[in-house]
């Protein structure tokens, strides 16, 4: 019995320190730790919210867009605004280190490959950050 209830101490004290203890992120903004993989978190439809721009500049509000990432490892870029609405498709990767999101979109005709910074992903809202330090923040739709 005191082994057992050493061996249930010892697993307890494990527990708690790695709950404690800080971990290394993979995204800048977080999550720190979740259980949900990351292509089940992006998955889903998602609409741009806020807009960081590198003079120091910030959007906020809903636009006309979204975007659905598929499981599959597809896409559907639509836009609602009166003055241009489209639908386009196209396909979605993470990069090697998944620190990437490679979107190659097929924009009327022609491929329009753009890769960019993941710097959050969460169930319900995830940020992206272009080559330029540009930041956009999506909201989950689902």
């Amino acid at each position: 019995m005191k082994k057992k209830l050493l061996s249930i101490s010892l697993i307890a004290m494990i527990g708690l320190t790695a709950i404690s203890t800080p971990s290394c992120k993979k995204y800048e903004e977080g999550p720190g730790f979740t259980l949900m993989s990351k292509k089940a978190r992006l998955a889903g439809k998602w609409k741009p919210y806020r807009y960081e721009y590198t003079d120091g500049t910030t959007e906020t509000g809903e636009d006309d867009s979204e975007i659905e990432f598929k499981k599959d490892g597809t896409l559907i870029l639509t836009s609602t605004d009166p003055s241009f609405s489209f639908s386009l498709s196209g396909t979605w990767e993470f990069s090697d280190n998944k620190e990437d999101l490679i979107l190659k979109v097929n924009f009327f005709g022609d491929e329009d490959i753009t890769e960019s910074k993941i710097i959050l992903l969460k169930n319900s809202e995830f940020g992206t950050e272009d080559e330029d330090g540009n930041k956009t923040y999506f909201k989950s739709i689902d």
